[in-house]
């Protein structure tokens, strides 16, 4: 195995990503997790309140008498399957894009044209039925 000089070794160290042959990697801070649990859990609660709201009150004004709840379970429901499936087969994807604009942000941007399309047909009022 090739020994490398001082300055090699410094220099491959200060680079991202990469550790000297031998080189102990760093050790994560204690409360790194449960502070990044924590974040999310914020970040989550204050992004999604207000679309679960909304929709609840969406669903509720375009449903019939009684059939507000059930509607809005399967709206959740279904969501959230899509969800299921379509979050790791699109990190799958995004893991094998080779682009010229990197492998994420295709991906980024797609996402975001995609999810503005959606909060203009979900905000988007039903057409009036039986009005004159």
């Amino acid at each position: 195995m090739t020994e490398l000089s001082p300055g090699a070794q410094e220099a491959i160290i200060g680079t991202r990503g990469f550790r000297a042959p031998g080189a102990a990697p760093r050790r994560t801070p204690r409360f790194y997790t449960p502070g990044l649990a924590a974040v999310n859990f914020g970040v989550y609660i204050a992004l999604l309140t207000p679309v679960l709201v909304s929709m609840a009150f969406k669903v509720e004004h375009i449903s019939a008498e009684g059939e507000a709840t059930g509607n809005l379970g399967l709206i959740l429901g279904v969501g959230a399957l899509f969800a299921l499936i379509a979050n790791p087969l699109a990190g799958r994807l995004s893991d094998r894009t080779t682009s010229a604009f990197g492998m994420r942000r295709p991906w980024i941007l797609g996402g975001a044209i995609v999810g503005l399309g959606a909060f203009l047909l979900i905000g988007a009022p039903p057409p009036r039925c039986g009005s004159s």
